[in-house]
């Protein structure tokens, strides 16, 4: 729905760069963004607005890439 890749896309980037890293003894980072108050979002909105939100979200996200090898997924978190 995102565009994002999913967790296991994520797990297995998260991987191959931490190896890169290692190999090349640099620097690695990693930005994790959570979406407070969500589902009472979802709840007052309803589920279209939420998943449009979810869209843009994710739209600004992939926009502020700036390398070639920057990457976006998505984990979803249930509590």
């Amino acid at each position: 729905m995102t565009g994002l890749a999913n967790r296991r896309a994520l797990d297995d980037q998260l991987e191959t760069e931490f190896a890169r890293a290692v190999r090349a003894k640099s620097d690695l980072s990693f930005l994790m963004t959570d979406v407070d108050s969500f589902k009472a979002f979802n709840d007052t909105y309803g589920h279209p607005a939420g998943d449009a939100c979810l869209r843009r979200i994710a739209a600004a996200l992939k926009e502020s890439l700036r390398r070639l090898g920057d990457f976006t997924a998505q984990k979803n978190l249930r509590r």
